[in-house]
């Protein structure tokens, strides 16, 4: 049974971690923080690639299925939280 539940789950076997979704380079280099690209550069942090943190007010916005959540509240609720003690995968968003 376990090696056919091994057969399902999609691993990488060279270092047998499980295979994340990568979010396309260019679209990480345009995206910014909603909050911060007014006054400052925004500029984003792709961390775990499940999390996309800014590196002005350290909002953090999830990664689901390759698509950022860049909503406020989003970012508002994990501020607080160290990047190492985000969730991973993230929580999906209500």
């Amino acid at each position: 049974m376990v090696k056919f539940i091994q057969w399902l789950m999609p691993v990488n076997i060279k270092d047998r971690k499980m295979e994340m979704p990568v979010i396309n380079q260019e679209l990480l280099d345009l995206l910014r923080c909603p909050v911060c690209v007014k006054e400052k550069k925004g500029e984003l942090e792709f961390y775990q690639d499940s999390w996309l943190i800014c590196t002005n007010c350290d909002r953090k916005y999830p990664v689901w299925e390759e698509i950022p959540i860049m909503l406020l509240d989003e970012g508002d609720k994990w501020q607080a939280t160290r990047k190492e003690e985000l969730p991973i995968p993230p929580p999906k968003p209500n």
